[in-house]
């Protein structure tokens, strides 16, 4: 039991301090012996807990999306009902962090570096990694604008597609006359919109999907300190008329069912294929 304390102590000591340099410095510019170092770990018990630097690195991100995750869970008041939605919204914020338009967050370098080296990858199950494999062994993108189209061919939405974020920016920039506000709205469109296409939804239902995840969006304040630390606040959340106004423009009305309890202020979208 003191040995497995013991090591579960070091493994935090490790993790902290990868934490607090690759956020003062960045991924690219944080080496292993750094880490060793200030952690005061030996490169063989480092070793011992994390295979190499992007395996620590991805290790930090994972957190961040739990924390992110199980914060909005809680800020929207989420059921299983609009799950699409709260998968939509951290895409959202996967790709706001990236860019970071705004200049809000001061981890957003970090998670840039890792985003261009493409180890967003190993922070999702194989599972989800196997089943994006074979939606886009299928999929079919002759209609989508050019950076759009890079993100499909290079088949990778839950990992190292977000290089194509990074590398893409600025020509989908230039496409929106330089106005940052519209471009990254398009480009969490874009990303929220494949997620939907990989979930075999009807098109209607993936609009709907998009637009109401983009309308809790615009409405999230998030504070993230550090790497890992996520506090998610919403004001004015969307009303249920305001649901209905997105959907009712958007989805035949007998896919739509006002749930029985008002206070839930919620609704039901049948996304069943035909």
């Amino acid at each position: 039991m003191a040995t497995y304390k013991k090591s579960g102590i070091t493994k935090e000591a490790i993790r902290k301090a990868a934490a607090d340099l690759f956020l003062e410095q960045g991924y690219i510019a944080t080496t292993v012996r750094d880490i060793c170092k200030v952690s005061g770990v030996s490169l063989s018990r480092l070793n011992y807990h994390f295979s190499s630097k992007a395996d620590l690195a991805a290790d930090i991100c994972r957190e961040l999306l739990r924390n992110f995750y199980t914060e909005l869970k809680k800020a929207i008041r989420n059921d299983r009902d609009y799950s699409l939605v709260v998968e939509a919204i951290s895409l959202r914020f996967i790709v706001d962090l990236v860019i970071d338009a705004e200049n809000r967050y001061e981890a957003s370098i970090f998670y840039r570096d890792l985003a261009a080296e493409g180890i967003f990858g190993s922070t999702f199950t194989p599972s989800d990694q196997g089943e994006f494999s074979r939606y886009m062994s299928t999929a079919h993108f002759s209609n989508i604008q050019s950076l759009t189209e890079s993100i499909g061919i290079y088949s990778h939405i839950f990992g190292s597609s977000f290089s194509a974020v990074v590398s893409g920016w600025n020509e989908l920039l230039g496409q929106y006359a330089g106005d940052e506000k519209k471009a990254l709205r398009k480009l969490q469109d874009v990303y929220a919109g494949l997620f939907m296409q990989m979930m075999d939804m009807p098109h209607e239902a993936q609009q709907a999907m998009i637009k109401i995840s983009a309308a809790y969006y615009e409405v999230m304040e998030v504070e993230l300190e550090g790497l890992t630390c996520v506090k998610v606040s919403v004001k004015n959340m969307p009303t249920l008329r305001d649901k209905i106004a997105i959907l009712e423009n958007i989805v035949d009305s007998e896919k739509i069912r006002l749930k029985s309890t008002v206070d839930r202020r919620d609704i039901e979208l049948n996304t069943d294929i035909d």
